[in-house]
């Protein structure tokens, strides 16, 4: 479960603080630039949410998909698509390097922190 509230963020990888999730073609990655990530809550009791690139105009995933957020402590969050126990992975520092989805490694790579954008 995550007390992360419906709203605007750029979400930052743990590991690599500097790297934001961000549309690039069909696929999510880590960028330099952090790009406006809509986050909806679906269903706060398991954490659920969608992700919505503003930028982009389009959401993270295949079509609409819901993903989990759960918390790990200190404010960092992974997120996995629902009901599967693979997370999003930030596997290096390079630009534009892809989000896997697989199991949780030992390290901060498969953490992220949700910095509100206040407009």
């Amino acid at each position: 479960m995550s007390d992360t509230p419906s709203g605007q963020y750029r979400i930052a990888n743990v590991e690599y603080p500097y790297r934001y999730v961000s549309m690039s073609g069909n696929q999510f990655v880590g960028q330099d630039v952090g790009e406006i990530i809509k986050v909806d809550i679906v269903d706060n009791v398991p954490g659920l949410v969608t992700l919505y690139d503003t930028a982009a105009g389009v959401y993270i995933g295949v079509d609409l998909e819901v993903f989990q957020l759960s918390a790990a402590g200190r404010g960092h969050l992974e997120i996995h698509p629902q009901d599967v126990n693979k997370v999003w992975v930030l596997n290096n520092d390079n630009i534009g390097t892809a989000i896997s989805v697989e199991p949780a490694p030992g390290s901060n790579k498969n953490y992220w922190t949700f910095e509100m954008v206040v407009e």
